[in-house]
């Protein structure tokens, strides 16, 4: 059994492999070294230029032909020699990241080098090499950037190969169609034209972005909170969305209670969208609500369902239903989804972003106000309690174990098996489909 020190310890190390700069500025601005940008166009060409052809003559590189995989390989080679790690996505897209703070999103930028037949040695190509300008010119100057900057080379962009535009950025943003990765071109299917560039189509084709359709969905109001920087391992984060048994006492007199500790749980281990997840549920009947949860929903004592799911690794979906006794599945039902994201920046700390959706128009106790007015004026109070606890847990991990050992109580097991998860995730490592993460 993996115990938590040795995990968390393990699931921060992809996190800290990333690299980071921090500089400071001694040049008045960067510059872009033109001779250097012609000269990499120039020799670019030379991978798929016609025989004995020149610059003026043009390229025909189309997307996984030899000439697009020396090309790739000597793009690597360029990444590498401007001492930044480049990464390849299932896709085959090669990133490369450089500096800024961590914490904050990446800014992206780039273009692709595959060309249609008889293509330019511009079109592409150029932005490609003015992504590799700006980190090599920020780089000189010494400067620190507060977004990390991210270039990225796209595999297949242009339409020759398999009849597909902006096919490689398209799977990036999630738009891939059933039979995509079986199409056809020369004889070859589009999965194994991805793995002739080192891409994964198996997993590409397996997982997709959680879904969240109540964002978009007309009928609910949704609100999203600031970033909030948490100095904990996200991994403790998940492990106290999915075992709510602390709520008591920590979320005492507003949104739990010693019986809500004590309601039993059921563990569902299952796929979505091709990520391994797991949803607990307390499903209670007449159960006495919570101060904070009568005033969203104006009930006292309720039957109520509630769900805790990790979708993957980055997202947390939490969902209550609830309802005077007998009158779930009616009109009077009234409730709330939490959608709770939560980014690693190293081994000991996290962004989370939490997002509360509610039915539009739903009222609270008070009717002049509705259940989204109260849970934002409210629910903070609960989330400084969890970060509280979040940032005490991580320093327990600096006291030496001295033959400390873990007590795993029923209501564990979804830490046990989301840990097992993750764990997996992290090495590569499969598990029979007809047994639970806790036998893998």
């Amino acid at each position: 059994m993996i115990s938590r020190r040795a995990f968390l310890s393990l699931a921060g190390a992809s996190a800290l492999a990333r690299p980071s700069f921090a500089f400071r500025s001694t040049q008045s601005g960067p510059a872009i070294d033109a001779a250097r940008l012609r000269n990499r166009l120039e020799r670019l060409s030379y991978h798929g230029r016609p025989p004995g052809g020149t610059f003026a003559d043009g390229v025909n590189r189309v997307a996984y032909s030899v000439a697009d995989l020396t090309a790739r390989a000597w793009i690597i080679d360029e990444i590498k020699g401007m001492d930044v790690v480049p990464r390849l996505d299932a896709a085959g897209n090669i990133f490369a990241r450089f500096g800024g703070d961590p914490k904050q999103p990446p800014i992206l930028f780039g273009s692709h080098i595959d060309s249609v037949p008889t293509g330019g040695n511009f079109d592409g190509d150029l932005g490609t090499f003015a992504a590799f300008e700006v980190i090599q010119a920020v780089q000189a100057a010494k400067i620190q950037t507060r977004h990390p900057l991210e270039m990225v080379v796209w595999a297949h962009e242009e339409s020759t190969a398999f009849g597909v535009g902006t096919a490689a950025s398209r799977i990036v943003a999630g738009d891939l169609q059933a039979g995509d990765m079986d199409r056809v071109w020369n004889g070859m299917k589009r999965k194994d034209a991805i793995k002739r560039i080192a891409g994964n189509p198996d997993q590409i084709d397996k997982t997709h972005p959680p879904r969240t359709p109540e964002f978009l969905d007309p009928e609910f109001d949704s609100y999203t909170c600031d970033p909030i920087h948490v100095p904990a391992n996200y991994i403790l984060l998940i492990e106290n969305l999915l075992d709510i048994t602390h709520f008591y006492p920590l979320h005492d007199g507003n949104i739990g209670d010693l019986a809500n500790s004590k309601i039993p749980i059921e563990f569902i281990e299952q796929e979505v969208d091709g990520n391994p997840s797991l949803k607990t549920v307390r499903d209670v009947k007449n159960y006495k609500h919570p101060p904070f949860l009568v005033d969203w929903f104006g009930y006292d004592v309720v039957d109520r369902i509630h769900t805790h799911q990790m979708s993957n690794p980055g997202l947390t979906r939490v969902r209550l239903r609830c309802a005077p006794p007998g009158q779930l599945d009616t009109a009077a039902e009234r409730g709330y989804i939490l959608h709770h994201s939560h980014t690693p920046i190293d081994e000991v700390s996290h962004i989370w972003r939490w997002t509360i959706t509610v039915p539009k128009g739903q009222k609270g106790l008070d009717p002049s106000k509705t259940t989204m007015e109260l849970m934002k004026e409210m629910f903070p109070i609960v989330v400084d309690q969890d970060r509280w606890a979040l940032e005490r847990q991580q320093k327990m991990f600096a006291f030496a174990e001295d033959g400390y050992s873990e007590v795993h109580l029923r209501s564990d097991k979804s830490i046990l098996i989301v840990r097992k998860i993750l764990h997996a995730l992290e090495t590569g490592a499969t598990k029979d489909p007809n047994k639970s993460w806790l036998a893998a």
